[in-house]
């Protein structure tokens, strides 16, 4: 199940039990909805801990001339600048969006 449907399916729940007063009196309805609702965050859990695993470091070469600019130890071709030539940054910028994306799913569950 992907983080889209699990927010998606979080949040229409969320919304019938908010609108509905008469859903919240039948109880095993309720019950099954705060199980899904316990399944969402547990699989949002688990895919926040792969996204912190994957983010990247700058690339970094035994020939710092080769190197990533913002690389530990830097680059030693001033030509290449100071911005990250090695995908990095653009990389774990989509992480912290999709990070984002799961503090906001959070907060509906």
């Amino acid at each position: 199940m992907d983080l889209k449907t699990l927010v998606s399916d979080s949040r229409g729940i969320a919304e019938v039990l908010s609108k509905d007063s008469s859903v919240v009196t039948h109880s095993a309805y309720v019950a099954s909805a705060q199980a899904y609702l316990r399944k969402c965050a547990d699989q949002i859990e688990k895919l926040q801990a792969v996204l912190v695993k994957s983010k990247r470091a700058h690339y970094y070469c035994e020939d710092p001339w080769y190197s990533c600019p913002k690389a530990l130890d830097g680059c030693l071709d001033e030509s290449a600048g100071k911005d990250c030539n090695c995908g990095a940054d653009e990389f774990n910028a989509e992480i912290d969006a999709a990070m984002e994306t799961q503090a906001a799913s959070a907060a509906v569950i």
